[in-house]
């Protein structure tokens, strides 16, 4: 279970939870949500805000803005795809007036954006 896998950084192990966050929210399983957030916020120091995915948690748990979230990025130009990418799929799940913009932003994304499993959720949705 990727919950219980061992990873290497700090904030490595953030896209699990955030992940079961975004189940919990499709399914309308509350237990799914409140246990992603309560892994997320286990996980949560503002010292990992600027190393990815340490912002997905920091935006889901209400410590980052939307604003911010999608603004902060990179230099590099693939992390950037990448973090767009995400950054648009998560900005989709709390924002749900403006999801199908997001959802588009993601898989609109650029280059390496389609390494993140966000890009193809984003394709899944805009399908349904």
């Amino acid at each position: 279970m990727a919950l219980d896998a061992g990873y290497e950084g700090p904030a490595s192990r953030l896209k699990p939870p955030a992940l079961l966050v975004y189940a919990g929210t499709r399914l309308g399983d509350d237990r799914y949500v409140l246990r992603g957030n309560r892994l997320l916020g286990k996980l949560w120091k503002p010292k990992i805000q600027r190393i990815w995915p340490g912002p997905v948690a920091g935006f889901l748990l209400g410590h980052i803005d939307a604003r911010s979230f999608l603004e902060d990025g990179y230099s590099d130009p693939e992390l950037e795809a990448r973090r767009l990418s995400s950054a648009h799929f998560w900005t989709a799940l709390k924002d749900p007036a403006n999801a199908r913009k997001h959802y588009e932003s993601a898989i609109e994304t650029e280059g390496a954006g389609i390494l993140e499993v966000e890009h193809h959720l984003a394709h899944g949705e805009l399908a349904r």
